[in-house]
């Protein structure tokens, strides 16, 4: 080391290439102490004082720092820093997920955190996962002051050809012309589906958790027709794919000629926007939830009138032997749909003659709500009714399949689901100022595979057999929470999906 900088580093680097290779190259070039690396690396607008360094953390290490540290042009470093956004998913697993091909000739991507990716976009092999490649930099977590000889430590078989050589790649090889090519055009595409949905491809990337696995790919589907998906993203649905957006809390509505709600083709605007623009009474929240719910209603439910009356004839006990293969799912979902809107417990009350009351998110310390925030409830309110939609024709192949209540309501409209991306978008420090979507399987192949099961007239003897039918029972004791219950004989006996509400 020299005036505070590494003193050797091997300053030609491929695209894109890692955080992780670069401080192992720091590593393998120099005989130093892990606290002198962290010292000339780390962020110091962070308080390290009660916390932990991490390498992989998201802000730990300055990229100007580490760039003067080496000695590299200002901004080099910018592509390796996209797994300091995807730190989470590296310290959660703690792996390091390689091509063999890649780590071979002596290079590793920083998109290769990125779990979506399951196969090299280059060399086309499968991305492996390798733990004591995570803890080759264990030392950087170590404020020890004891010197490690590095160079001669046991290591994985990943290190050891980079130790035994010089730590760099030769550039000459026609494959980086390729994984060039290819970061050019993932940047490229990075910022055309910004114009498409927002921030939710980075809200994925950087926050682990955010999105499920079927969200995430929902989201690759539903750009895969506008602009592509770069290859080495693994994308399994093969249905279209629609995207609700959903305005963030902060949001402002205020202006006449903004649109209020596209998501449900803006019933009641011309009603909510004389609501003095700030906030709406009880009375007029429960307007625009029953607006929502006649919506509902004459798109998709009054084609299945027949069937929605079919089922409401069934007992109890019927609705937890339904079939599956035979039963109209929209009915279905309607039905539990108006259960997660009012304040009832089972289908039974929600069907009953008479007034029920509807659950009404309440604004504290005031009851009115904020035209804002209304505006993003009813939306989460029609995209409940989708998930749920959704969850009975695109199920898991399974012998049976719940619709059940939250025994928690996180919120009184929406799943566990949508709410905890809510709740992420509300502590996202990076992109929650933003809209954000949520993704379902587009409407009208939900109601082509609806229609093809029900054919819009489905009896009580294609909800269930005639044995379960003449079934009246009086000794009957449903699941806690359980609403109703399809069985596909089809299936592996055992196996069971949850559709919570």
């Amino acid at each position: 080391m020299h005036k505070g900088t590494v003193f050797s580093f091997i300053r030609k680097l491929a695209a894109c290439e890692s955080l992780w290779l670069i401080l192992l190259k720091i590593l393998i070039s120099n005989r130093i102490y892990g606290k002198q690396v962290t010292a000339l690396i780390r962020n110091e607008s962070i308080d390290w004082g009660a916390r932990k360094f991490r390498w992989w953390g998201t802000g730990s290490i300055s990229q100007e720092r580490l760039e003067e540290a080496i000695q590299l042009p200002k901004g080099t470093l910018t592509n390796a820093f996209v797994e300091n956004i995807v730190g989470r998913r590296v310290g959660s697993k703690q792996v390091i997920r390689h091509c063999k091909a890649c780590i071979a000739i002596g290079y590793h991507s920083s998109v290769f955190f990125i779990e979506k990716i399951t196969h090299c976009p280059w060399h086309g092999e499968k991305i492996v996962e390798c733990r004591n490649c995570y803890f080759e930099l264990a030392l950087l977590d170590n404020c020890a002051g004891r010197t490690r000889d590095f160079l001669f430590e046991n290591h994985c078989p990943h290190i050891k050809p980079m130790i035994e050589r010089l730590p760099v790649c030769d550039l000459s090889v026609p494959v980086f012309e390729v994984i060039e090519r290819w970061h050019d055009f993932l940047s490229g595409w990075l910022n055309a589906a910004e114009l498409w949905c927002g921030n939710d491809v980075y809200r994925w990337i950087a926050l682990s958790g955010y999105y499920t696995s079927r969200s995430t790919d929902y989201i690759l589907k539903f750009l895969e027709p506008k602009i592509d998906v770069p290859i080495g993203f693994d994308v399994v649905t093969d249905y279209p794919i629609c995207r609700l957006n959903i305005p963030h809390a902060a949001t402002n509505w205020c202006r006449n000629e903004e649109s209020l709600l596209e998501g449900w083709q803006c019933i009641r605007q011309e009603k909510i926007r004389d609501m003095a623009q700030r906030c709406c009474s009880k009375s007029d929240q429960i307007a625009c939830i029953k607006s929502v719910r006649r919506y509902i209603r004459r798109r998709f439910v009054v084609k299945h009138r027949r069937c929605y009356k079919s089922f409401a004839s069934l007992k109890k006990n019927h609705r937890m032997r339904l079939k599956y293969e035979h039963s109209c799912c929209v009915s279905v979902a309607y039905a539990c749909w108006l259960v997660s809107i009012h304040d009832v417990y089972t289908i039974d009350a929600v069907l009953k003659n008479g007034t029920h009351a509807y659950r009404i998110p309440r604004s504290e310390p005031i009851f009115p709500r904020p035209i804002s925030l209304l505006t993003k409830d009813l939306n989460l309110l029609l995209a409940h009714f989708y998930e749920i939609w959704a969850g009975l024709v695109v199920s898991e192949q399974s012998n049976v399949t719940v619709i059940a209540l939250d025994s928690i309501r996180l919120h009184p409209w929406v799943s566990e689901n949508i709410a905890s991306i809510d709740n992420v978008v509300a502590e996202d420090e990076c992109y929650g100022s933003g809209d954000y979507g949520i993704y379902y399987p587009a409407l009208t192949y939900l109601s082509e595979m609806t229609e093809a099961r029900c054919k819009c007239r489905c009896l009580e003897t294609d909800y269930v057999s005639a044995d379960v039918l003449a079934d009246r029972g009086e000794y009957f004791v449903a699941g806690q929470g359980w609403l109703c219950a399809l069985i596909d004989h089809r299936a592996r006996k055992g196996s069971s999906n949850y559709v919570r509400i």
